[in-house]
């Protein structure tokens, strides 16, 4: 199932205080794919007709619109696309994520960055009416057992790649520009000091750069 309240909250993660109502006139985006998966099977069927309609708002849509407004204010830099794929609700920002569905949370990706930075290549898009990706949080994060906010992620590695990781591949392959680290641990190990994970994974395979 989808979650309720991830395109809002990608909106106003865009730049955590502006959109908190510092600014007046910003407009506010709902994706139509948000009402018709919120009690959706979750199926591959499903997802890819997600991405279809999210390729389809982000010009102009969610994300587009949001990149317009953020460089309007100056700002050159969106604290989002949240790429958590929540599994416990307990979880205080579970809402954040697009859903607790891992092929629906990597359908999303892509044209989430794409969106507010322009195509993959395109230069000189940052401030020109686009802005900077952050994708977040590297790795786990929604994942957390009893759903603790920053706790420890205590599953396999076969886990961990196939439900926490499956947005990020997508990102990186449409150039988000940076990756924010979660302050999460994996099975006790500190995100912020995984090298294996941020440096070998994300850095070495995934080709991020």
């Amino acid at each position: 199932a989808a979650i309720p309240g991830g395109d809002a909250n990608f909106l106003f993660a865009a730049a955590h205080s502006l959109f908190q109502g510092e600014l007046q006139g910003i407009t506010q985006i709902r994706t139509p794919s948000r009402a018709t998966t919120t009690t959706a099977a979750a199926t591959e069927d499903v997802a890819e007709h997600v991405a279809e309609d999210v390729a389809e708002t982000t010009g102009p849509g969610t994300a587009e619109a949001t990149a317009a407004e953020t460089a309007a204010s100056g700002i050159h830099w969106a604290f989002g696309p949240t790429l958590a794929v929540p599994q416990d609700d307990r979880w205080g920002r579970a809402y954040e994520g697009y859903s607790e569905n891992p092929a629906l949370v990597a359908a999303y990706a892509a044209p989430m960055i794409e969106g507010l930075q322009g195509a993959p290549g395109t230069p000189n898009t940052v401030q020109a009416g686009r802005v900077s990706a952050s994708v977040k949080h590297f790795l786990g994060d929604g994942g957390t057992t009893e759903g603790i906010d920053q706790g420890d992620t205590q599953v396999d590695e076969d886990t961990l790649i196939r439900i926490h990781d499956a947005g990020y591949p997508p990102a990186v392959d449409a150039g988000t520009m940076t990756v924010m680290a979660s302050f999460q641990s994996w099975n006790g190990i500190k995100m912020h000091g995984n090298k294996a994970l941020l440096t070998d994974v994300l850095k070495g395979r995934m080709g991020f750069d």
